[in-house]
């Protein structure tokens, strides 16, 4: 996990709670339910967004550019290599063990790539994509906050 220190080195926002009472405890022996539910969104979400289209294209109708991520491919290709993994990512009402999310975050990672909007396609009314592979797999931004991170969660 990513920490932010501030210029004085202190681990910046803490709430109430945690100046009162100290730091929760991050040791835990399987994830809290809220905590694998976040991550299987965070997946979900760049789903949503095409950061798996460079894997799992989905092509113009002409043929000469990618448009968007083929669900079915990543969804038929997700169930072979990560069995168990719920469909979709983000049902609350599917347990899911640790090691099938852990396995999808890793499933995940080896195929993320950052889309980028590229030529305008006037005909269809779509932007083809273009990738940056290496943005996609070492930065994952957080609601337009991509220096902040995650520090109440008790993962």
């Amino acid at each position: 996990m990513l920490l932010v220190f501030r210029k004085d080195g202190r681990v910046p926002n803490l709430y109430y709670s945690e100046r009162a009472n100290g730091p929760v405890a991050r040791e835990r022996s399987q994830l809290p339910t809220v905590a694998a539910q976040g991550l299987l969104q965070l997946v979900s979400i760049k789903l949503s967004a095409n950061w798996f289209a460079r894997t799992f294209p989905e092509q113009c109708y002409d043929g000469n550019g990618i448009v968007g991520t083929d669900i079915k491919a990543f969804t038929a290709y997700l169930r072979v290599m990560v069995p168990g993994a719920p469909w979709p990512l983000s049902d609350p009402d599917q347990p899911v063990s640790d090691e099938v999310i852990f396995d999808l975050l890793e499933f995940a990672h080896e195929r993320l790539a950052e889309p980028q909007e590229d030529s305008w396609h006037e005909f269809f009314r779509h932007h083809e994509l273009t990738f940056n592979q290496e943005r996609g797999t070492t930065y994952v931004p957080l609601r337009g906050q991509p220096d902040a991170a995650p520090k109440r969660s008790d993962v």
